[in-house]
């Protein structure tokens, strides 16, 4: 809705419903101030204390820093902050991030942010893979239930930003992002995308190629709640995970022109879901391999984040939750698809 009708809307309305709309506003506004800091604090307490170093729970406090709660773990002596392994770790501008998530909301570039924030460019790159990083927590304790799609998605193994390429370079021009070996090879990234009728959905990054029923594991391990209805097409690989794990299994042979099975099993939704990753991504001009599971937690709670009141704060609330973004960063040259 544009603005001048949103204007012409509360000109209609009585004085009565006028306050009503502005004590609304307020709220809204309200809800927008909150300090980064003060969060990660309170998300640490709820997260019971938890030692991003040993992972144990026998940690005392030992005064703050800066305004930042320390800690002390009593199994392996180390001390640190509330926000040690957290996206805010080491951030000297801690200040300026409610207006950077903000504007990572609105699908801002990098330099746009930059530039608004007052910060510099290779710093605004930082803090967008921290955030992204910082998701992949929301990813790990997504469980789907109920009846449940899954299917995969091929895309090109992009190195984008690496100085040293294990290939030939590719020309500029028509076909420019298109892979050399015809059909699936090594220069696909296979993404498992999986979703239930609720509207929850898991996506990752499973290997280079086709994907096998150990890829399948990897991914989906503890992923899908036990009694639920597995929809996928008749690739093998779906089979025999459906089997070791004591799913029951509803196979759509689309080759077949099969669609629907029985009236409700069908792989529609993820397949929708997929398409719309592949034009969301096209809206980065290609996205390097070492990231690309950063956009897909961006893109998995994008649907959550349209229906939140206060978007921004409910991003921030996401992040803070999470202890590992840093060590998520570190392990990307680690990562075996790499």
């Amino acid at each position: 809705m544009k603005i001048e009708e949103i204007q012409e809307h509360l000109s209609k309305l009585s004085d009565a419903d006028k306050e009503l709309v502005l004590n609304q506003v307020a709220k809204l506004i309200t809800g927008l101030d909150f300090d980064i800091n003060k969060l990660q604090n309170t998300q640490k307490e709820s997260e019971s204390r938890h030692c991003p170093h040993c992972s144990s729970s026998k940690t005392i406090k030992i005064g703050k820093q800066y305004g930042v709660q320390r800690y002390s773990c009593k199994e392996c002596k180390h001390d640190y902050r509330a926000s040690t392994g957290s996206f805010i770790h080491g951030i000297k501008k801690p200040e300026k991030m409610r207006q950077y998530l903000y504007l990572f909301l609105s699908g801002k570039s990098i330099r746009y942010c930059a530039t608004e924030c007052g910060i510099s460019v290779p710093t605004s790159f930082t803090w967008r893979h921290r955030i992204l990083a910082a998701l992949e927590q929301q990813q790990n304790k997504t469980v789907l239930e109920g009846i449940v799609e899954s299917d995969d998605v091929f895309i090109t193994y992009s190195q984008k930003g690496q100085r040293k390429l294990d290939r030939p370079g590719r020309k500029r021009g028509k076909g420019v992002f298109e892979a050399r070996k015809r059909g699936i090879s090594n220069e696909k990234v296979a993404v498992v995308i999986s979703q239930d009728r609720k509207g929850n959905n898991h996506l990752q990054v499973a290997t280079r190629g086709r994907i096998s029923k150990d890829d399948l594991d990897q991914v989906l391990k503890d992923k899908i709640a036990p009694e639920s209805i597995l929809c996928t097409d008749t690739h093998h690989s779906y089979i025999a995970f459906a089997n070791a794990n004591n799913l029951e299994h509803k196979t759509i042979k689309a080759g077949a022109k099969e669609f629907v099975k029985e009236g409700k099993y069908h792989i529609q939704h993820v397949n929708h879901t997929a398409a719309e990753l592949k034009k969301w991504l096209d809206g980065f001009n290609g996205v390097s391999t070492k990231y690309l599971q950063n956009y897909l937690n961006w893109f998995s709670v994008m649907k959550r984040l349209e229906k939140a009141t206060i978007p921004t704060k409910e991003l921030a609330v996401m992040i803070c939750a999470s202890f590992q973004a840093i060590s998520v960063l570190k392990n990307l040259p680690n990562l075996p698809y790499i």
